[in-house]
C-alpha cells in the first residue's frame, strides 16, 4: 500500500488484489471520500476504511450481488449481502463514481441499481 500527503490530508492508494473474480477491478484513493470542509477525523476515517481493505471488500461484495441480481434498491442489496445499509449506500456511491454501476428507475420511492 502506498500513501502520499496531499496538503494536510493523507491519501492512501489501495491496489486491488490480483485475483479479480468477475469484476473489472479498480482501486480507491481516499481523496474525495471527504469534503475539504470536513474535520480531520473524517479524512482519517476515510483513510482507515481504505487502508484496511474494507472499502474494496464491501464494494466487491455489492458489485458481485448486482452482477447476480440487477435492479435492486440499496436496502435490498444490504439484506442480500448481510451488510449494513450505511455501508451499502456509501459504496454504491463509490461504484457509481468509478463508472461501474448506475441508477435507473425506482421501486417504492427507492432508486434501482444496475451494472454498466
Amino acid at each position: 500500500m502506498k500513501t502520499k500527503a496531499v496538503g494536510s490530508t493523507i491519501v492512501a492508494i489501495q491496489k486491488p488484489p490480483k485475483e479479480s473474480g468477475n469484476m473489472d477491478m479498480f482501486y480507491f484513493e481516499t481523496n474525495g471520500t471527504s469534503r475539504t470542509t470536513d474535520p480531520t477525523t473524517s479524512h482519517k476515517a476515510g483513510a482507515k476504511v481504505t487502508n484496511s481493505g474494507a472499502r474494496q471488500s464491501i464494494a466487491n461484495k455489492i458489485y458481485e450481488q448486482l452482477s447476480d441480481i440487477e435492479g435492486l434498491t440499496f436496502e435490498e442489496v444490504a439484506h442480500l449481502t448481510g451488510l449494513k445499509e450505511s455501508q451499502v449506500w456509501k459504496r454504491l456511491s463509490d461504484l457509481k463514481n468509478k463508472g461501474k454501476i448506475y441508477q435507473n428507475g425506482e421501486r417504492d420511492g427507492r432508486g434501482l441499481w444496475w451494472i454498466k
